[in-house]
């Protein structure tokens, strides 16, 4: 939790002097931080940070524009020589309007002799369906290798696509896998297709992505093939299901996901498919008071290799794994927080060995599902004279004595880290003031006094 230039409203709770009043001011007190804790988990600050968006590149041209230059595409890669990977294509397609066409490019790669695989939102929305005809609307070039000369290739009807939302309105955008399957009009001669990889997404891993970026010329659909490196990243609020290995839409941080680079294959060391790229880079709000860092890293999505439905034709090794289905819809703060519990012991025992209060504390500790939790030190009685390490303070003249002290509270705390990763984590969030009064004469005894047997209040005090 973001504590910095938060007040915190102070309120003082006064306990009844007679007997158990050590299990009445326990009660007291924990409500009142849990309302000093709540307030702030309440309060309404919007955060940035930047996650999913889709990662088409579009160019909206006049209709003879459009037919030309869907017809002059053109794929150039940034490696050795100027040679194209074998498997990967730039994938035109045509978004037909009243006097213009929007002529849209991604990256797709070849997983069959005439299959390619994409994302679903770089076909256009009526082509969707299964065995949907796409000539003349879709194609895919492959470029240049050490072998072969770049070559063409129509889509002749698409063997399958995703359901997805479109619209940045609904809490579901970007939360679905995204791909899609074409058929092309033709088998690809002597490039070898790649393979899907079924052991799921590990936290750590890492990722080579080839994606085409586009020109930046408007007046053409071209791009350049350039390889990115990405590293698997669960429990990112990009991807919230993101838990485990088997999360069907997974997020990945460091490789910098720009328009056109959606439907690249992310490939693992050996060069097997992980799962596709289909979105990255734009901003979302955040409620609450969560820690966000300054040097965010850009956060890329994508579907699941290992859960990924294929055509029959594409060959995967063994089945779709059953974790497949079970992703999570909680907040992933949510999740983290019935896994991750309060910590406050460590910090109370150091406390405890340092403070030179004139009391014996026991830790009192909240434990509350699906919220922050808290600890704190409760006085459970207090130490005779001789056993002070600090002056005692002069008697009221009704002869008590009034110590005043304040003791800190530990709280579960929300952040970020640079890749988006939610964190929750135990560290001190405010702390609380205590006035304990008690007979002088109760104090000279050689044994301690219990708490119950004095008066206590205390207050919220603003952390530091």
């Amino acid at each position: 939790m973001n504590q910095a230039g938060v007040k915190r409203p102070s309120k003082s709770l006064t306990a009844p002097t007679e007997k158990r009043v050590c299990l009445r001011w326990a009660v007291v007190v924990f409500a009142a931080v849990a309302s000093l804790l709540m307030a702030v988990a309440c309060a309404p600050s919007k955060k940035n940070a930047r996650t999913n968006d889709s990662a088409t590149f579009v160019t909206t041209l006049p209709t003879a524009d459009a037919e030309k230059a869907y017809s002059n595409s053109l794929l150039k890669c940034e490696t050795k020589n100027g040679v194209c990977p074998d498997a990967i294509g730039l994938l035109v397609a045509k978004f037909p309007n009243t006097n213009e066409t929007d002529v849209s490019q991604c990256t797709s790669f070849l997983v069959g002799s005439d299959i390619v695989a994409t994302n679903s939102h770089c076909i256009p929305p009526d082509l969707r369906a299964p065995n949907s005809q796409c000539l003349g609307r879709v194609q895919v070039l492959f470029g240049k290798t050490a072998e072969l000369k770049a070559m063409k290739y129509d889509c002749e009807r698409v063997l399958s696509s995703t359901e997805i939302v479109e619209d940045k309105k609904n809490p579901e955008f970007g939360r679905r896998p995204d791909y899609a399957f074409i058929k092309l009009n033709r088998a690809v001669i002597k490039r070898a297709p790649l393979k899907f990889n079924r052991l799921g997404l590990q936290e750590g891993l890492q990722l080579n992505v080839l994606a085409i970026d586009p020109s930046q010329d408007s007046r053409e659909v071209s791009g350049t093939l350039r390889l990115k490196k990405c590293v698997v990243t669960q429990n990112s609020i990009a991807a919230q299901g993101f838990t485990h290995d088997f999360a069907p839409v997974a997020a990945a941080s460091g490789c910098k996901t720009i328009q056109g680079n959606s439907g690249s294959p992310m490939l693992d060391s050996s060069g097997k498919v992980r799962g596709i790229l289909y979105g990255g880079n734009t901003d979302i709000s955040l409620t609450g008071s969560i820690e966000i860092p300054k040097d965010l890293e850009a956060a890329t999505l994508l579907s699941n290799g290992a859960c990924i439905q294929v055509p029959e034709n594409v060959i995967l090794p063994g089945d779709i794994n059953p974790a497949c289905g079970k992703t999570s819809s909680s907040n992933i703060f949510e999740t983290l927080l019935k896994t991750s519990p309060l910590k406050a012991e460590a910090p109370f025992a150091t406390w405890k060995s340092q403070t030179n209060l004139p009391f014996e504390f026991e830790l009192i500790q909240s434990n509350t599902e699906n919220s922050l939790n808290y600890g704190y030190p409760s006085p459970v009685c207090i130490k005779p004279l001789d056993r002070w390490k600090v002056d005692a303070p002069p008697a009221n003249a009704d002869g008590t004595v009034t110590l005043t002290f304040e003791v800190p509270v530990w709280g579960q705390t929300q952040a970020l880290n640079s890749k988006l990763q939610a964190l929750v984590s135990t560290k001190q969030t405010t702390t609380v003031k205590f006035h304990s009064i008690v007979t002088a004469s109760a104090l000279e005894k050689h044994e301690p006094t219990l708490v119950t047997e004095t008066a206590q209040s205390a207050e919220a005090v603003t952390i530091e």
